[in-house]
């Protein structure tokens, strides 16, 4: 669900009962060459919890802080932090503010404007009014410190 709220092919609603319903770009799921894809995460053997558990390159890039053995990247936690803390003052579940696939997109693009927040897959013009400020202001903490 969250990859196709991501694609905006899906949208939940806010609130305490949220919906479940199309999103801006359900109708290219309905054409016959439509395909969506999701990438899975091959665990080594004898490894069980080394990770974590979370779906994280081993890269060490820049944007998601990830660690060199694959564990959550620092700005991604943050990231959840602030979305919890959020959710908890407006009384709403976490994902409701933005999937984990959101922030690990936000964690990719570092967005600086509100322009690049906009590309971030499942931010839209209501969560950039909403959130936008919040969530840029710690993507820039997190590249100044």
């Amino acid at each position: 669900i969250e990859l196709l709220v991501a694609g905006r092919y899906l949208d939940i609603s806010e609130g305490k009962f949220p919906k479940v319903g199309f999103g801006p770009n359900f109708r290219a799921a309905a054409a016959p060459e439509f395909s969506l894809f999701m990438k899975r995460i091959a665990r080594k053997s004898g490894r069980a919890g080394a990770g974590g558990g979370h779906a994280f390159g081993s890269s060490g890039t820049r944007g998601t802080g990830a660690a060199a053995d694959g564990a959550p990247g620092e700005l991604f936690e943050r990231l959840r932090a602030l979305r919890k803390q959020l959710a908890s003052e407006q009384g709403i579940a976490p994902y409701m503010v933005f999937s984990d696939a959101t922030l690990r997109d936000m964690c990719a693009r570092l967005p600086q404007t509100e322009d690049e927040f906009l590309e971030v897959n499942g931010v839209g013009q209501t969560k950039l009014l909403r959130y936008g400020a919040a969530f840029l202001a710690e993507i820039a903490a997190f590249e100044n410190r």
